[in-house]
């Protein structure tokens, strides 16, 4: 069970923590953790018959003030290629 400010539920996890989509918007990690990822589906492009991202905004933000720490816009071959760039970050700035 994840608790963030206050608010308690089960969410799904990548890496051991909580992952929440909304529309083109992923949020990665525990509010009250001192910075969680932020990314945005910016462009997306059809392969095979299913649009996938093909660009995708990466930031960090601080959970305290909510201003970015980190960010970069970038072409993904895959949403998974942004996730790996993203959790390497988160992990460097909550330690």
């Amino acid at each position: 069970m994840i608790v963030a400010n206050g608010i308690q539920g089960k969410y799904l996890e990548y890496q051991g923590r909580p992952l929440v989509r909304k529309g083109d918007e992923i949020y990665l990690g525990d509010m009250s953790d001192k910075g969680y990822l932020f990314m945005s589906i910016m462009a997306k492009e059809e392969k095979l018959g299913v649009e996938v991202p093909s660009m995708i905004l990466i930031q960090v933000i601080n959970s305290a003030d909510k201003k970015p720490v980190k960010d970069m816009q970038k072409m993904v071959k895959s949403l998974a290629e942004a996730f790996e760039f993203g959790t390497a970050w988160l992990s460097r700035y909550n330690r």
